[in-house]
């Protein structure tokens, strides 16, 4: 007998939403095999003629367009259906037709456009049967969808009352991307206020010497490895899309980690570290699911890469899992992640540990066109800023700040939120310049993404959780991307004994925990031995005083001169208020006595760890290029003003750096070769960036 797929439980409320006949069926297949992240669950009946209304003398006609209708609306699937429309239960999403219905047989998984009544005419008697058995079928399916909400109603109460605590801390991590230092509040910049970035920053740690790799890849890598790039091979370029290359599949990744301690694994959003084979995609190396992208960067609301390099090549690139969620389309990527970790968060279970990985798009420029997007109601916000294109840049940053205060209410929700570590760090800083500008603001830091500068490496950085001993502070603790795989495995309560020996990356959670020295006496930035430059800082613990942090750059790194590039002084008045009252600071509050803060916020402390967190320095035209080798004090001159490489007294110390980098030379592996491949053309892949060579 032939079935028919009846699709229900859809969360998006977007209307119109058009499938070709042919997708249909990978849809069916993807349901199949993965039905939670599309929130799709099918059921098969053998027959569904109370989804029709059937007009009482015409002729049923088909064609192979389908059209998504909400279930609250009437069905205006049959224009000639006026006087017999018919509602469906609120909570259901249907597919149909635009003249009739699709038939799918479940057995064979062939779906085709069929005439239910093989083009015969129906009598009035025939469609009134008909419509009759329709209207029995509805009042059936409504009573069975009130049942069904009475027995998840009582599925829930029962599961409140025997709510069991996950053993391990829930862990999100928020990745932003190309975000400037001078792109969040609580380091003194009043120009776009972030009061959830903030709320948990000042009520956890602010990790002021946090440092990443000079762009996305290479950054990427060695978050997810625990290893510097130049151990991986990836301390190049960003990756393009239509390269055959990926991050090497024999390093494990710290999804995979946290698996080997019980952890649900999610990624939400940016991938960027290969896809050719599938093998290199997300879900092959240990996260769960993946709703997002696969390449460096899409536009915020057709969610298109568009790649000029050997030839031009424009593809979609926004999937669930392995399926191409076209239905997005025309949504703002940030809202859609937003959602995405809400209900991944709602759905989970909380007697088991969360890993919820959220490397966001924002604040990542799109496409030519459309470098910068944001809903208008968001940009409307910042109209006291002059140039339109840091004001809608103020847009972006604002909703992924608004963002981070639904996450953290969604924790409280469901009563995670108080065994939960809450991290967040900037990719690395804003690009000032060039085709991806995207207006961010490094300020005071020299320099931008892609270079060795402070203001490409040095970023905006926080840890969050109630399990913190001493938090409400600002850290000058030497840290790196490599060191969140120990630190989260160890505050999660692993055995860092079962981690590899040859990570790179430092446990860091007792240090920042209790406020201790940074166990990290050395830091490589990076070091290109195809450009033939690097850099490495390196702590001095000589003095009695304190840490004294030197950056040592070999080769000649870009110069970066920039000050007076965006006019920052328009702003209003940074207001203490506006955190106390945000999202974030309001669920974190609530926790009362379940956090270990070590002060209580008021106006007045938030000011004073907002001082602390702010970078000063004296104003400088023109800086000048380094050239073979400089030298920096990190800690008297943050902004790289002045070049200590002459310094009589520094030469022993100066010799030692030397001497170090060049043994660290020697353990670089060479970069993975960048191979262009046209096969990986999205117009060979009905326009989506696909994975295209099968192992």
């Amino acid at each position: 007998m032939t079935e028919w797929i009846y699709f229900t439980n859809i969360t998006s409320s977007i209307t119109g939403w058009r499938l070709n006949c042919a997708g249909i069926k990978s849809l069916v297949e993807e349901t199949k095999a993965n039905s939670s992240p599309l929130h799709i669950a099918d059921v098969c009946f053998s027959h569904v003629l109370y989804l029709a209304s059937i007009s009482h003398s015409s002729r049923l006609h088909f064609s192979c367009e389908c059209v998504r209708i909400r279930a609250s609306e009437v069905l205006t699937g049959f224009p000639s259906c006026d006087k017999n429309r018919l509602r469906l239960s609120s909570t259901s999403t249907v597919f149909l037709l635009r003249h009739g219905l699709k038939m799918c047989n479940t057995s064979t998984k062939q779906c085709s456009c069929t005439n239910l009544f093989a083009s015969a005419w129906l009598s009035k008697k025939q469609a009134a049967l008909i419509l009759g058995m329709a209207i029995v079928s509805v009042v059936i399916l409504a009573a069975s969808y009130f049942y069904v909400i009475q027995i998840r109603a009582e599925t829930e109460r029962k599961h409140e009352e025997t709510f069991v605590e996950s053993p391990r801390p829930h862990i999100v991590f928020i990745l932003a991307d190309d975000m400037g230092w001078n792109d969040v509040s609580f380091h003194g910049s009043n120009q776009i206020p972030t009061p959830n970035l903030d709320a948990l920053a000042f009520n956890g740690i602010v990790l002021n010497k946090h440092y990443v790799q000079p762009v996305c890849t290479p950054s990427r890598a060695a978050l997810m490895t625990g290893k510097y790039p130049i151990h991986t091979g990836m301390q190049g370029r960003p990756m393009y899309g239509s390269e055959k290359r990926g991050l090497p599949l024999e390093e494990k990744i710290l999804p995979q980690y946290l698996k080997d301690l019980g952890y649900a694994t999610h990624i939400i959003g940016k991938w960027h570290m290969g896809y050719y084979k599938i093998d290199y995609t997300p879900l092959k190396r240990g996260f769960d699911s993946h709703t997002g992208y696969w390449n460096g960067a899409i536009s915020y609301y057709d969610h298109i890469l568009q790649e000029v390099e050997d030839e031009t090549m424009n593809g979609h690139d926004f999937r669930v899992n392995y399926t191409s969620a076209w239905h997005y389309q025309g949504k703002y990527a940030t809202d859609i992640f937003t959602e995405e970790a809400e209900h991944i968060i709602k759905h989970h279970n909380a007697s088991k540990p969360l890993f919820l990985y959220m490397p966001h798009l924002a604040c990542h420029a799109g496409n030519e066109g459309k470098w910068l997007e944001a809903p208008q109601e968001a940009i409307n916000r910042f109209s006291f800023i002059p140039d339109p294109n840091r004001r809608t840049y103020a847009a972006m940053v604002h909703k992924l700040d608004e963002s981070v205060g639904r996450v953290v209410s969604a924790l409280a929700e469901r009563r995670m939120l108080h065994n939960s570590i809450i991290v967040f760090v900037s990719d690395n800083g804003s690009p000032i310049e060039g085709i991806f500008k995207n207006y961010g603001s490094n300020e005071p830091l020299r320099g931008e993404k892609s270079t060795l500068w402070e203001g490409g490496i040095r970023t905006p950085a926080f840890v969050w959780s109630p399990h913190l001993q001493n938090s409400s502070r600002v850290s000058t603790q030497l840290m790196h991307l490599t060191d969140w795989i120990p630190t989260l495995y160890s505050a999660a309560g692993g055995d860092l004994e079962d981690l590899p020996k040859e990570l790179d990356g430092y446990d860091m959670w007792t240090s920042l925990s209790q406020d201790l020295t940074s166990e990290r006496g050395e830091l490589v930035v990076n070091i290109d031995e195809i450009k033939e430059y690097g850099a490495i800082i390196f702590a001095d613990n000589s003095t009695s005083d304190s840490q004294t942090l030197y950056k040592l750059i070999i080769g000649k790194p870009h110069t970066s001169n920039y000050f007076k590039l965006l006019d920052l002084q328009q702003s209003p008045k940074y207001s203490p208020e506006t955190l106390l009252n945000s999202e974030a600071h309001t669920a974190i509050k609530k926790l009362g006595k379940t956090s270990n803060n070590s002060q209580e916020l008021d106006a007045k402390t938030i000011m004073k760890l907002r001082q602390e967190a702010t970078v000063t320095c004296s104003p400088m035209e023109e800086v000048t290029n380094c050239s073979g080798l400089c030298v920096y004090d990190l800690t008297k001159d943050p902004c790289e003003q002045n070049d200590l490489s002459q310094r009589s007294e520094l030469q022993s110390l100066i010799t030692t750096f030397k001497n170090r980098y060049d043994s660290l030379f020697k353990t670089v592996k060479p970069q993975i070769p960048i191979i262009m491949d046209s096969r990986a053309n999205p117009a060979y892949h009905n326009f989506t960036w696909s994975i295209w060579e099968m192992s």
